[in-house]
């Protein structure tokens, strides 16, 4: 039981964090295609510009950001836990 609940308030903990570095990378991708948007000389809407140019990447960041928050911390507690039992 004490190992379901300390996976729970890990889970939540990762969820958090994977929402946050989600949330901060498409801030910080909106920022430079607004930069790209006034350096090409404004052509056309600004919203419209930004939803375009966060299309391609959208797939790419949601995959990098499940791997990186998910995936390399349960890689990193496996290897640790094969070697601290390491005979």
């Amino acid at each position: 039981m004490p190992f379901l609940r300390v996976s729970l308030f890990v889970f939540l903990a990762l969820a958090i964090a994977h929402l946050i570095a989600a949330m901060l990378q498409r801030s910080q991708k909106a920022r430079a295609l607004e930069a790209d948007w006034l350096e090409a000389g404004q052509p056309g809407p600004l919203d419209e510009y930004i939803t375009a140019g966060m299309v391609p990447l959208e797939k790419d960041i949601k995959r990098r950001l499940i791997w990186g928050v998910y995936g390399f911390p349960a890689a990193l507690t496996v290897a640790l836990a094969i070697l601290t039992n390491w005979d």
